[in-house]
């Protein structure tokens, strides 16, 4: 079994490897946040749940990356969009 399939920015494949590397349980891959800031050509935050209100709150109203929160990066990802239930935006109204 193949871990790990590697695609080009146009999504043609590039190579496979991993096969005798990994257990069956392993199953990620980490990139940095500024990988993601600087190198995504779209980057999508997904808030669910009233739980996630103070969240939404604090990153609509984000203009910046603040380093002591990850998710504020998507304020400065092109194409950065917020996805977020009612719940998320509304809290417990």
């Amino acid at each position: 079994m193949v871990s790990v399939i590697v695609y080009d920015k146009d999504g043609s494949f590039v190579r496979a490897w991993g096969e005798q590397e990994f257990t069956p349980r392993t199953h990620g891959i980490t990139v940095g946040i500024d990988t993601i800031a600087r190198q995504s050509k779209a980057a999508a935050l997904v808030l669910w749940g009233r739980d996630k209100h103070l969240a939404f709150e604090r990153v609509a109203n984000t203009e910046d990356y603040d380093v002591s929160w990850p998710a504020s990066v998507i304020a400065v990802c092109r194409e950065g969009e917020i996805l977020a239930d009612r719940a998320a935006e509304r809290g417990g109204a």
